[in-house]
């Protein structure tokens, strides 16, 4: 789907945790970036998770509106045939009847 972009080989997290501390930094700020990270990552997850159940239910509704479209279109089909054979009968209900006068 569209989530794949989303996906790491290794999570933000462990990938810090490998990191050494930059010039003037001390490792605590690493374990409060790492913290951040893991949110980070636990929301990006969810999204991920919403927008695919918003895939599947935008799916199923164009499943259903095609579904609907094909049925329409069966019933004006149907209709246009009805439509003759009305026709048809009338007309030859007047011939029938002018026959009798």
């Amino acid at each position: 789907g569209g989530t794949q972009g989303l996906r790491c080989t290794q999570p933000l997290s462990q990938l810090v945790g490998t990191m050494p501390p930059g010039r003037g930094q001390a490792p605590a700020d690493w374990a409060e970036w790492t913290e951040r990270l893991v949110v980070l990552e636990h929301a990006m997850r969810a999204q991920a998770e919403t927008n695919d159940l918003a895939a599947r239910e935008a799916s199923r509704l164009t499943a259903e509106m095609q579904q609907r479209i094909s049925s329409a279109h069966e019933t004006a089909a149907s209709v246009a045939e009805l439509s003759h054979l009305v026709t048809s009968s009338c007309a030859t209900v007047e011939q029938v009847a002018r026959e009798v006068e």
